[in-house]
C-alpha cells in the first residue's frame, strides 16, 4: 500500500487463550521468517490483543500500553493513512489512543 487510507477489518474467533492475536503492518520487502512475533523484527508493527495486554509492537522492539485489550468476538479495524504516515485502531468502532506514526515506507496489513 503506497497512497491513500486504506484500512482492514477483522474479527477473531477462534484462538487460543481469547486472544492469542494481532493486527498490523509489515515493510513491503519483508518476508515473515517461521515462528516471528509481533516486536520480534524491525520490520514490523502490531497491535496486540489480550495475551499481550493491549500493547502496540513497534518495530523498534518498545512496547507501548494504553489501547483496549481486545479480545475474542471484538471487531476491529486498523486505518493505513500514507499521507500521514500512521495507523489507528478501532476495536469495536472506538478509535484507540495510542497508535503507530512515522511510517515512511510501502508497506502491507498482516
Amino acid at each position: 500500500m503506497e497512497n491513500g487510507i486504506w484500512d482492514l477489518e477483522a474479527q477473531f474467533n477462534t484462538t487460543q487463550d481469547d486472544v492469542y492475536a494481532a493486527l498490523g503492518i509489515v515493510q513491503d520487502s519483508f518476508n515473515i521468517p517461521v515462528g516471528h512475533g509481533p516486536g520480534s523484527n524491525s520490520g514490523t508493527a502490531f497491535f496486540c490483543g489480550r495475551a499481550w495486554s493491549g500493547r502496540v509492537c513497534v518495530k523498534t522492539g518498545d512496547f507501548e500500553a494504553g489501547n483496549a485489550a481486545f479480545t475474542n468476538n471484538s471487531i476491529l479495524k486498523i486505518e493505513y493513512d500514507s499521507g500521514k504516515g500512521t495507523l489507528h485502531l478501532f476495536v469495536d468502532g472506538a478509535q484507540q489512543p495510542i497508535y503507530i506514526s512515522g511510517i515512511n515506507e510501502k508497506v502491507r496489513f498482516v
